[in-house]
């Protein structure tokens, strides 16, 4: 009958030791170290439980934006090209610069248009104003650009401009 209550109290301990129900809701990830009992030492086993990560987690609801903010970042680009010397048909692409030693990628230009006497003025919106931009100038009777120029977005700029002097 010791044998018998003996094993009786040993495994209530371990049933009341494994702990009762409660909430998953931890606020941080409590580390669980066991040991296996044996002839030879070994190392503790340490097991991570992972915390509920939707619980720190902000609604879009709860977001606050100031009225005046329009939650977009596009900007308008005025390009200006006044070259009046261009006395030739010339024609004008602005794409995003390329990394240095290749060549434009034509098919990703932003604009692409012919001049009339070195003259055109027009606004164009970009999506990312933080691309690099270059301009070229392309007489119809070159193989090569006449001219090429580069523009930056600087920020806090209000009325960025691409001017082609």
């Amino acid at each position: 009958m010791n044998y018998s209550k003996t094993i009786l109290v040993v495994t209530l301990l371990s049933i009341t030791s494994c702990g009762g129900g409660g909430s998953d809701e931890s606020a941080t990830a409590q580390p669980t170290i066991s040991q296996t009992p044996s002839t030879q030492p070994t190392e503790p086993q340490v097991t991570t439980t992972p915390t509920n990560s939707a619980q720190g987690a902000t609604k879009t609801t709860d977001l606050i934006i100031e009225p005046g903010f329009s939650l977009t970042s596009d900007v308008e680009l005025q390009i200006d090209v006044f070259l009046p010397d261009l006395n030739e048909r010339a024609y004008l692409n602005v794409c995003p610069a390329p990394p240095q030693g290749i060549n434009v990628n034509f098919e990703s230009c932003l604009l692409r248009t012919p001049l009339n006497n070195g003259v055109f003025k027009q606004t164009i919106l970009l999506s990312q104003p933080q691309v690099k931009l270059v301009a070229q100038v392309w007489l119809y009777t070159q193989a090569s650009p006449f001219k090429e120029y580069e523009w930056q977005y600087t920020s806090g700029e209000l009325q960025p401009t691409f001017s082609l002097r």
